[in-house]
């Protein structure tokens, strides 16, 4: 995240170049907000707030419209991304539709994955800005530029299809199928995907373990998972006067000596004692 803000010290072109896939405004500005995007769920996943990860998505998003309302050249940053001469029409938009859907889908995983998933989300977002300055200083090409940040994209799908165990798995897809369809299809504004998606996952947000750093369940909890979940958890948790002997020692009634025999009535005593006597002088009298 730092490393993306620290790109502000450098100049870059307000307007973008047609012919080569170089950085300019709008897209400098794009990368630092889809990197603190990533940054900011995995931080929220650590301190334990992970079901507020729609609210940090959304002003990334928020951030990035506003960074293409003021620098915005009226075309879309990756969709259309220059390419060399002598690919068709058809091949280009077959793969912006994957380049499209990817970044649907890594909206997803920042709102509803573990930290592994921010993370890898973010390996893109760095590598075209890196690639954008070596297609500037002749390094590489713009097929390069493509190759690359295509086959970047496509870790996170072996990633999660070696990771992800069948049953959330085929959520995701589903979650994506759908933001795609109302997206690319139905042009549904993204804010009313997005917002419905945070908001549900702010009201039923999956299982997160810190020490695992991963989900238990990816999206959706059933209630009764979620319940034997908690009844786990409080059983797992000290009860309060185990809590109370653990900071008041002397309160541990378990570990002091036991209490003397309660002693016998005065009166059963001298009865006692008088049938001793008796008896001991029956046996003079003889």
């Amino acid at each position: 995240a730092f490393l993306s803000v620290s790109a502000l010290i450098f100049r870059v072109p307000v307007t973008r170049r047609k012919s080569v896939p170089i950085m300019w405004k709008e897209a400098q500005l794009h990368s630092i907000c889809f990197s603190l995007r990533s940054c900011s769920a995995m931080l929220l996943l650590w301190a334990g707030l992970h079901q507020w990860r729609g609210v940090a998505v959304l002003a990334a998003h928020f951030a990035a419209d506003e960074a293409t309302r003021r620098y915005g050249q009226g075309i879309g940053t990756m969709r259309d991304m220059p390419w060399p001469p002598g690919y068709s029409k058809e091949f280009i938009d077959r793969v912006n539709f994957f380049y499209s859907t990817s970044q649907l889908l890594a909206i997803i995983g920042c709102l509803a994955l573990a930290m592994d998933e921010a993370y890898l989300i973010l390996l893109p977002v760095q590598i075209a800005a890196f690639l954008f300055t070596l297609v500037r200083k002749n390094i590489v090409s713009a097929l390069t530029w493509h190759v690359v940040y295509g086959s970047t994209l496509m870790c996170g799908y072996v990633y999660l299809a070696i990771i992800i165990p069948i049953d959330p798995a085929w959520q995701l897809f589903l979650i994506g199928i759908t933001a795609a369809v109302l997206r690319f299809r139905l042009r549904t504004p993204k804010y009313l995907i997005w917002v419905p998606l945070s908001i549900a996952l702010l009201i039923h947000p999956p299982l997160f373990d810190p020490a695992s750093g991963r989900m238990t369940t990816r999206f959706y909890t059933p209630p009764a998972v979620a319940a034997a979940a908690a009844a786990a958890k409080r059983a797992a948790a000290p009860s309060p006067l185990r809590s109370w002997k653990s900071f008041m020692p002397r309160l541990n009634f378990s570990k002091l000596p036991p209490a003397p025999p309660t002693p016998a009535p005065l009166g059963d005593v001298l009865v006692e004692r008088l049938r001793g006597f008796g008896a001991r002088f029956a046996g003079w009298s003889k």
